[in-house]
């Protein structure tokens, strides 16, 4: 079996949802079960630069108003 936990955040933190996804799949690897966490910076850096460039230049343009 394979697990996939998606979330917005990154994987290490000191949040409470980063507390929780990362012993959730603690105890899904202790079982056996295949866990991969994916979010926004799973994808390589040649890819996600762009679009998080592109959204802060609409939202400095955008509040400027």
């Amino acid at each position: 079996m394979r697990a996939v936990i998606a979330t917005l955040m990154r994987e290490t933190g000191t949040t409470g949802v980063q507390s929780h996804f990362n012993s959730l799949r603690s105890a899904l690897l202790e079982q056996g079960v295949a866990v991969d966490l994916v979010n926004s910076f799973s994808a390589p850096k040649v890819l996600y630069f762009p679009v998080y460039a592109v959204r802060h230049l609409l939202f400095a343009r955008w509040l400027k108003g």
